[in-house]
């Protein structure tokens, strides 16, 4: 999981993968693990999905589309909703990286 966030946070981007890959497993730790944000990621996660159920069934009960666009739209919907799971995602990381860095600078 952490190696979608290399370079996505401006605080650690100036460090190398290596040291940012390791920043961002104990950030991991500490917003899922710690701060329990793991309920707001399923949270998000299921909230998605049922958006996404209840778009596609608008689309298909009231439009009518023909297949190839169903397909288009339910396709552009998927993108769409991993995009979003990522940054929600990223928002939950963030907070766990902003206490490992403070946590970082105080002990130096």
């Amino acid at each position: 999981m952490e190696s979608k966030y290399v370079n996505y946070f401006d605080e650690i981007k100036h460090k190398s993968e290596r040291e940012q890959l390791h920043i961002l497993s104990e950030a991991r730790y500490e917003a899922f693990v710690i701060q329990r944000l793991g309920v707001k990621a399923a949270v998000y996660l299921t909230l998605l999905v049922a958006s996404l159920a209840a778009f596609m069934f608008v689309v298909q009960a009231y439009l009518s589309p023909s297949f190839m666009f169903f397909g288009f739209v339910q396709a552009l919907v998927i993108v769409d909703s991993l995009a979003a799971y990522k940054y929600l995602s990223g928002k939950l990381l963030y907070k766990g990286l902003k206490r490992v860095l403070a946590e970082g600078n105080a002990n130096n």
